[in-house]
């Protein structure tokens, strides 16, 4: 068979079309991937894998490289070392088909394609990653900035109302205080203000207490055995009155104020006892303890002893004529006989608790003031007492 020139022009013009084409293509990989690779590095991505998947195509495209310089036909005439390489690779389909080398070439760019693919999947996953983390930013930024506007204008308003409420307390606390001026009282006590029925008042003075101060007065007077008064007032202020006081305390101080007023008051002869023996109790000379029973002679404060005549009665006679003589003082209210050693005329029965003049023997609330007394004189009365 003739050999044609012209057919040879023609594969030599395919040959180097080929080439241009597979140097195109390269340049087109290697400029994806090395995108891909400065992308990821820039934004952070880049791993090992990034690293690994470069050099493992720029291997794939140096041994693509050399399948196609090594299938390229050595019978060429006119060629150029880089142009008849390619030419030789995308040369005549027979003789490429037949040595193999054209087949895995191209499988090879379907593995190139795909790992690019890949890569450019993957590329743009991170990119929308990123895009979504600083789009949440954003939205994040933007709603703490409309939550601190908010928060700035409900403080506004709130401290908007707040003035509005303090200016109408300032007008409020005026009219109340004009009003408290003309409808409340004060307790003498502490001086708390009160409705004036809330306060509760003897009858001789009229001063009001407040009930806690009834309570703090009703426990003091029992603690000190002297009934609560007010200003030395004769009257004295009712227990019952007293809402808060418990109703044990009332009764104590009900007992309390009975014996310091019984007159020759008996008390129970039993020593581990010596309680107050109520007149209700006492029934001729016998006097019985309502507490523990024990029967007391109300002459000698002693157990009861029936049937014998009580020696007290004769030498408490002779002791009180003794005391008598040496200018001692009997109280008024028990007969107790009292010696004072220093200071004013104003005694208490220890005893009975009974207030009274040293010199006149009068109670203190009966005393006029004009027994000769240097301290009651600079200081008048002001204790009445029972």
């Amino acid at each position: 068979m003739p050999h044609n020139p012209q057919s040879n022009d023609t594969v030599e013009a395919d040959a180097a079309l080929a080439l241009a084409l597979a140097h195109a293509e390269f340049r087109d990989v290697q400029m994806q991937r090395d995108r891909l690779l400065a992308y990821s590095i820039a934004h952070g991505t880049a791993d090992d894998n990034d690293f690994e998947l470069a050099y493992r195509l720029t291997q794939q495209m140096d041994d693509a490289i050399a399948s196609f310089n090594a299938a390229v036909p050595s019978g060429s005439g006119h060629r150029d070392d880089d142009d008849m390489t390619a030419a030789g690779g995308f040369g005549a389909s027979e003789s490429t088909k037949a040595s193999g080398v054209g087949g895995d070439s191209w499988m090879f760019w379907d593995d190139v394609e795909e790992a690019s693919s890949a890569g450019v999947s993957r590329s743009l996953q991170d990119r929308e990653q990123q895009q979504l983390s600083i789009d949440l930013c954003h939205a994040l930024r933007a709603a703490e900035a409309e939550a601190e506007e908010g928060e700035e204008a409900s403080l506004a308003a709130a401290r908007r109302l707040q003035e509005q409420f303090d200016l109408e307390d300032r007008n409020d606390e005026g009219l109340f205080s004009e009003w408290k001026a003309a409808n409340m009282e004060g307790c003498v006590a502490c001086g708390d203000e009160l409705l004036p029925d809330d306060l509760v008042r003897p009858p001789s003075c009229g001063h009001g207490f407040c009930d806690a101060c009834l309570v703090a007065g009703f426990r003091a007077a029992l603690a000190s055995k002297t009934p609560f008064q007010c200003c030395g007032a004769e009257q004295r202020l009712a227990v019952g009155d007293c809402l808060s006081l418990p109703v044990g305390e009332k009764t104590q101080y009900e007992d309390m104020v009975l014996e310091l007023t019984t007159p020759n008051p008996t008390y129970c002869s039993a020593a581990k006892c010596a309680a107050f023996v109520s007149p209700r109790f006492v029934i001729g000379d016998i006097a019985t303890c309502q507490r523990c029973a024990a029967r007391t002679c109300r002459h000698c404060n002693r157990p009861d002893h029936p049937g014998a005549f009580c020696k007290e009665d004769t030498e408490t006679e002779a002791v009180k004529k003794l005391g008598l003589d040496k200018g001692w003082k009997t109280c008024p209210g028990c007969g107790h006989l009292i010696e004072r050693t220093i200071g004013c005329l104003h005694m208490v029965c220890a005893k009975c608790q009974t207030a009274f003049c040293y010199r006149c023997s009068k109670r203190w609330r009966d005393c006029e003031s004009t027994c000769p007394d240097a301290l009651s004189a600079t200081h008048p009365k002001k204790y009445v007492g029972p």
